[in-house]
């Protein structure tokens, strides 16, 4: 006979799924594209992980998330040119989603909503100037290096 999982804190899993979320994002960078297949494949199975369990809602607007990712990613690498953002994108964001629904769910914002906002801001902000930072310095080193191509030896 299967037993029923307890029932966990939806600020833990809030918790869990953002550690899973930000080490993914840590490892895209790095992995290579066997890396970003196996990414891809863990991230799916964490959301199916994620939303076993959940009422038949929960799991339609987390496909409905994931299915308009994926719309997203192939309009902006096919038809606008982008580059595409690799296989754990879909399944991050249906992530995403559901990390955003258990901490809106949880005790901790339940008793401290304030302070919680400004936290996720903060926390927000600092990851975006740290995704920024080291693309901006590696984009300015390869506009250097392709003037410094282009620009003729003044020497005979």
């Amino acid at each position: 006979m299967l037993r029923r999982p307890a029932r966990v804190d939806p600020g833990c899993l809030a918790l869990l799924l953002l550690a899973y979320v930000a080490v993914a994002l840590l490892l895209e960078r790095h992995g290579g594209r066997t890396g970003e297949g196996l990414l891809g494949g863990a991230t799916w199975l964490a959301l199916i992980v994620a939303v076993r369990g959940s009422p038949a809602a929960i799991r339609a607007r987390v496909a409905a998330v994931a299915l308009v990712a994926s719309a997203g990613e192939v309009q902006g690498s096919l038809i606008l040119g982008s580059t595409p953002t690799g296989a754990a994108a879909s399944p991050g964001h249906g992530l995403v989603y559901l990390t955003g629904r258990h901490l809106a769910h949880s005790a901790l914002l339940r008793r401290r909503p304030t302070r919680t906002i400004r936290t996720a801001i903060v926390a927000g902000i600092a990851w975006a100037a740290l995704a920024l930072l080291p693309r901006a310095t590696r984009d300015r080193r390869r506009a250097r290096h392709a003037c410094a191509a282009r620009v003729p030896d003044p020497r005979p």
